[in-house]
């Protein structure tokens, strides 16, 4: 294989999310995965935040969505496990602060329990 080239690399992406705009030229470009020739489960991307609108193995939701525990605990593909549900699992792995504070831990995103944004 090339350097660079995207054909067959065969990745794996699971339990992850994207918020950050998305932006470029060529067939590549997507929400989350540019190439959907790996393996993808339960993930999701920020279609507000990403300006991208594509389907496929990533699943876009908007930001009010992103911010809504059951859209991760409830993933079609296999829930998150997050802290305090046990139908995914008991190693808490996801928290999200639902509080009414005005700034939110992570902007109100999920984060990992064990390494909690500063």
């Amino acid at each position: 294989m090339e350097y660079g080239s995207y054909d067959n690399i065969g990745a794996l992406a699971a339990y992850c999310y994207s918020t950050g705009l998305v932006s470029g030229t060529g067939s590549y470009i997507a929400g989350f995965l540019g190439d959907s020739s790996g393996i993808v489960t339960s993930c999701f991307y920020d279609r507000t935040t990403s300006g991208q609108s594509d389907t496929g193995k990533v699943t876009p939701e908007f930001t009010s969505e992103m911010q809504t525990e059951s859209t991760f605990t409830s993933a079609s593909e296999g829930g998150w496990d997050f802290a305090g549900e046990t139908t995914n699992g008991t190693d808490d792995i996801w928290t999200i602060d639902t509080s009414a504070k005005p700034v939110k831990v992570n902007n109100g995103y999920p984060y990992l329990s064990a390494l909690p944004p500063q």
